[in-house]
């Protein structure tokens, strides 16, 4: 793998409708159809040129549908559907209002990173190790030079940590990203054979 191309799903009914995200399995609105079939669009001129792809996605269905748009445009034979490249798991407070969600939630421990949000769902380090280990599988099993993964907007910030093996507590704590419905995040190899940030939160495509 020399090259990892990360999307976030479109728009999902959930974030229109004062519900929780994270496992909730909630489809795309209208306008996240539209940012899934433009951010296609795009994926197709960014790789033009190049035939050896993998495309992987979270087998919730906001990122299937996303998925299934890149995959129509490059002419992709197989989406890898995961449950590993699902967003933070937020266990009881799946599938119900946001407002419901904030009176199940569990008081704040320290340290924050092994804090769980709500009963049986995921810490910010499980969270991180869980996509460790499926970005380590993905990478052991493909022989293609890029792969492309559509997810969640907090699993592609454990991504984003694993490409440039940042591992530290307080790294993991402190560093994040702002990553919007359909952007897209381009990490490479350099030259040099540096792990670096080509593209970060790219939106430009949507206006």
């Amino acid at each position: 793998m020399k090259e990892l191309i990360l999307i976030r799903h479109g728009e999902a009914e959930h974030l229109t409708n004062n519900l929780t995200g994270g496992w909730s399995d909630h489809p795309l609105t209208e306008l996240g159809m539209q940012q899934a079939f433009k951010t296609a669009q795009s994926i197709y001129s960014y790789l033009l040129n190049n035939a050896h792809i993998s495309l992987y996605s979270s087998d919730l269905i906001r990122a299937q549908t996303t998925a299934q748009q890149i995959q129509s445009h490059l002419k992709i034979n197989q989406i890898h559907y995961h449950p590993g490249l699902r967003e933070l798991n937020n266990g009881i407070a799946k599938n119900i209002s946001i407002d419901d969600a904030k009176k199940l939630l569990n008081p704040i421990t320290h340290p924050t990173l092994d804090w769980i949000p709500y009963q049986n769902g995921e810490s910010w380090r499980m969270l991180n190790q869980r996509i460790d280990t499926t970005m380590e599988e993905i990478h052991s099993h493909t022989h293609d030079d890029t792969v492309i993964i559509i997810s969640h907007a907090n699993a592609i910030i454990c991504m984003i940590h694993w490409w440039l093996n940042i591992k530290e507590d307080h790294h993991l704590t402190n560093i994040m990203y702002s990553i919007d419905p359909c952007s897209i995040t381009h990490l490479i190899q350099d030259k040099h054979g540096c792990l670096t940030i080509k593209k970060l939160n790219d939106t430009s495509h949507l206006k």
